[in-house]
């Protein structure tokens, strides 16, 4: 994902889902909340 080329800690493992899914919502709200900022395709993915 070249998006998250300085946030590779951040959208890139938020939008695989497998570090930050201890419920699935978190992901989805730190998601939100990164997404825009940086990528602003996973918060509206």
């Amino acid at each position: 994902m070249q998006l998250s080329q300085g946030v590779s800690p951040g959208p890139s493992q938020l939008k695989t889902g497998e570090p930050f899914t201890p419920g699935g919502r978190k992901m989805e709200q730190v998601s939100v909340r990164v997404s825009p900022a940086m990528m602003g395709e996973g918060g509206v993915d």
